[in-house]
């Protein structure tokens, strides 16, 4: 019994925290949590700008990913002139004609891609569809017998200035 009454009495003679000292404690941790989020919505924001920023970037290395994957699974290759390129390849779930170019649209250079026939000796090519705008080059050369190098330059006008990139793949033919 004299175990209870201590404990009671231990209790009572501590003190415990008033509604100031937790009103200040929870302004304070409003405040962090307040400044924490927006730095998490400002670097998420900042992170949208840069990615836009250099998506052209990311789309020339895909065109000319895209390209080189045609060019490896084709049966046949044929290199109409340094520009343009046709492709006898497996594409939408049956081989058919493909063709790379770069045309003209609203006053820029697109990288096209031409689909054709399903037939080796019948090419019959469709209209261009835009893979890649602002294009400033498209080559296709080959380098010693088997080996074809396939270069894209593309231009951005960006905030400050204009930019150029240029990918190349060599591609075993």
């Amino acid at each position: 019994m004299n175990f209870l009454v201590y404990c009671r009495d231990k209790l009572k003679e501590e003190a415990a925290f008033s509604l100031l000292e937790m009103m200040l404690v929870i302004t304070i941790s409003s405040l962090l949590t307040v400044i924490f989020i927006q730095l998490i919505t400002d670097l998420y924001q900042n992170n949208d700008f840069f990615s836009l920023e250099n998506a052209w970037q990311l789309d020339a290395y895909l065109a000319v990913d895209f390209i080189a994957d045609q060019i490896k699974n084709s049966t046949k290759v044929e290199i109409i002139n340094e520009n343009e390129i046709n492709i006898f390849s497996y594409y939408n779930q049956e081989y058919q004609w493909l063709k790379f170019s770069i045309y003209q649209s609203s006053g820029n250079n697109n990288l096209g891609r031409s689909i054709g026939s399903d037939q080796l000796n019948f090419k019959d090519f469709g209209r261009n569809l835009s893979l890649l705008d602002k294009v400033e080059d498209l080559k296709f050369e080959i380098i010693e017998p088997g080996l074809l190098k396939v270069t894209l330059a593309v231009k951005a006008k960006s905030t400050k200035k204009v930019e150029k990139l240029t990918v190349s793949r060599l591609i075993k033919i």
